[in-house]
C-alpha cells in the first residue's frame, strides 16, 4: 500500500497540531478556571471564541508554497467578484488583489498604472 509522502505529512502534521492545541486548551482551562465555560461574561466568552478560532487556524495552516493556495479563495468566489465588478472579459482584468482587510479589490479596463499595486505580491 502506498501513501502518499505530503498527504501523510499532512495527516501527521494535523495530528500533532491538535495534540498541541488540545493541550494549550486543557492549559488554558486549569489556569483560568472552568468558569470559562459555565457562567460566561461577555470577555470570558470573547477569550472562549478567540481560543477556538486560533486552534481551528493553527490546525488548518499549510506552508504557503502557492498563492491561491494561501489565500484560500475559491474560484468561484473569484468569479463572483468579477462579475460584482462588471467585468465582461477576462483580458480586461490588469489585478486581482486580496486586500489585508479581507476584501477582493478588482482592477481592470485598458490601463493600470504601477502605483495601484505596488507593495502587492504575486
Amino acid at each position: 500500500m502506498f501513501v502518499d509522502p505530503p498527504l501523510l505529512d499532512a495527516a501527521l502534521r494535523g495530528i500533532i497540531l491538535s495534540l498541541a492545541g488540545l493541550a494549550w486548551t486543557l492549559m488554558l482551562v486549569r489556569a483560568l478556571g472552568l468558569r470559562s465555560f459555565s457562567k460566561m461574561t461577555g470577555l470570558d466568552f470573547a477569550m472562549t471564541i478567540a481560543t477556538g478560532s486560533l486552534l481551528a487556524g493553527a490546525s488548518q495552516a499549510e506552508d504557503l508554497a502557492g498563492l491561491l493556495d494561501a489565500t484560500r479563495v475559491t474560484r468561484s468566489d473569484l468569479m463572483a467578484k468579477l462579475r460584482e465588478a462588471n467585468v465582461l472579459r477576462f483580458d480586461a482584468v490588469r489585478a486581482v488583489v486580496l486586500e489585508t482587510t479581507g476584501d477582493i479589490s478588482v482592477m481592470h479596463g485598458d490601463h493600470l498604472e504601477q502605483e495601484l499595486v505596488d507593495g502587492v505580491r504575486g
